[in-house]
């Protein structure tokens, strides 16, 4: 049985937040980035057995808005149009909570133009 290297973090090893990080920084500044992103966390949390209540929750969150706000689906655009801001919280929630970002790396990155969501670039297109 291969055993998991030791971390701070109960979801994620730290080569496994390196690389997130590393993804992050050239994330293109659309949906598919943010999906690719999504994947590429919740495969490590899946690899490492660690998915536990808290984390299926605002994964499963996450995911929804992802759905909710794609075309197939005939919301009234004044309900669409918060969709954006809700899947921006529930993303930096996923990031805090799997420990891929401190709060503090958050508020760096909220100025960055290909971080999803960021308002640098205005309100993000699905």
């Amino acid at each position: 049985m291969q055993e998991v290297a030791e971390t701070k973090n109960k979801y994620l090893q730290e080569s496994q937040i390196e690389d997130v990080k590393s993804e992050l920084e050239s994330l293109p500044d659309n949906i598919d980035g943010f999906v690719r992103l999504l994947t590429m966390i919740d495969g490590f949390v899946r690899a490492n057995g660690t998915a536990d209540g808290e984390y299926e929750a605002i994964f499963t969150l996450v995911t929804t808005l992802d759905v909710m706000q794609s075309s197939q689906m005939e919301y009234d655009a004044v309900v669409k149009s918060t969709f954006p801001i809700l899947a921006a919280i529930g993303f930096y929630d996923y990031l805090l909570l799997t420990g891929v970002l401190s709060a503090e790396e958050i508020k760096r990155f909220k100025g960055h133009a290909n971080f999803p969501f960021s308002g640098a670039g205005g309100t993000p297109q699905a």
